[in-house]
């Protein structure tokens, strides 16, 4: 289009649209008349302006998109960007990478190797290095990882190499096509970077690999410190146990285990006589001195595990096997009932006594005796 071939659908379309509102024009300035006196109110030549107006800019888009103008922006945006800076100051990347990886690392890794020659030999200002032994280095693991990664900067070399062939041959031996120019200098920068900086995309993957390995260790130490943590809350619980037992009984861990078991019976004896005070108290909702069996002696049972419950061993159990041996009864079944102070008793037992399986003989003890 720019060179005088073909045309431009643009171009076509503002053509198409200018000659449209010709159309519109004429077709108003035809019927203008009758359109007047249909609609007086009406003013038909402000559309007639409005068009002209339309059609005036369409001619200056027009003229915008003629050849001579886009191919002003056509030189300054492809061949001078794209075709000029793009591809020179790519060239000039690929001449430093070039320059950087076939002589100053090499240089560099030359210079470094005769250095370490030098200090391990012992004669660069007296001092003296030895190198590292076979019992020094790491283990045959780590030996067997540094194996698979020398495999894997093998690997990385040959796949640039390959891309940097491969971009040298569409970057030297140039087409027609912008689309393979464009790829070919990319194809060609690419694998010149990463012929010469191979080693950074494998040192990259062994950074995440060890990075790994770091959080891995992290996370066990964490779990480790908490472990650690709760022994060392348990080791101070039994030091504070201990330190207690050595000011209230001399040291003494058998006087200790022997007052403690005192301790125990004087409790449990403690709130038995609660727990018969209670039931006298609280038990006989009828004031009759009777608890029925029923509603009166449920409640009187769940008035008593509010209150014990939570601290008396084994009170389920021992409420169980009260209620079955009660109910079981002959006197209990004949009456339907029983004295407060029966209950009073009977409750102060089932809490006194050391097993719930004892409860059954005493309950029937007390039941026998009751007139």
């Amino acid at each position: 289009y720019i060179g005088g071939n073909g045309s431009n659908p643009a171009v076509e379309s503002l053509v198409a649209a200018e000659g449209e509102i010709s159309v519109c024009v004429d077709w108003v300035k035809k019927y203008l008349v009758p359109l007047s006196q249909v609609c007086p109110k009406h003013s038909f030549h402000s559309i007639i302006a409005d068009l002209r107006l339309v059609k005036t800019s369409l001619q200056k888009g027009k003229a915008l998109l003629a050849p001579d103008n886009l191919h002003a922006y056509y030189s300054s945006a492809v061949h001078e960007l794209t075709c000029g800076a793009a591809v020179s100051g790519l060239g000039w990347l690929v001449f430093f990478q070039v320059l950087l990886g076939f002589a100053c690392l090499p240089a560099l890794a030359f210079t470094a190797s005769c250095l370490v020659d030098g200090l391990a030999s012992g004669h660069t200002d007296g001092r003296e290095f030895r190198p590292v032994s076979r019992e020094e280095q790491d283990s045959s693991s780590d030996d067997e990882e540094e194996k698979g990664f020398m495999v894997l900067y093998h690997a990385v070399f040959v796949f640039s190499a390959f891309m940097f062939a491969v971009g040298a041959l569409m970057y030297f031996i140039p087409s027609t096509s912008i689309v393979r120019r464009i790829t070919g200098t990319l194809l060609f920068a690419c694998g010149t970077f990463l012929l010469t900086n191979s080693d950074l995309v494998v040192t990259y993957a062994r950074m995440k690999v060890q990075i790994g390995r770091f959080e891995a260790s992290n996370a066990h130490f964490a779990k480790s410190l908490d472990e650690q943590a709760a022994h060392i809350r348990t080791l101070q619980k039994a030091a504070r146990g201990l330190k207690e037992v050595d000011q209230k009984f001399g040291g003494s861990v058998a006087q200790a285990t022997k007052q403690v078991g005192k301790l125990k019976v004087t409790a449990r004896t403690n709130v038995a006589m609660c727990a018969r005070q209670l039931c006298r108290l609280y038990s006989d909702l009828g004031k009759d001195g009777i608890i029925s069996s029923g509603q009166e002696l449920d409640q009187s049972f769940e008035l008593m595990g509010t209150v014990f419950g939570g601290i008396v061993e084994q009170y389920a159990d021992r409420e169980m096997s009260l209620r079955a041996s009660l109910n079981f009864h002959p006197k209990f079944q004949k009456a339907q009932g029983l004295k407060v102070d029966t209950f009073a008793r009977l409750m102060e037992t089932a809490l006194k006594e050391e097993s719930p399986s004892s409860i059954p003989d005493a309950v029937k003890r007390i039941m026998d005796k009751v007139k």
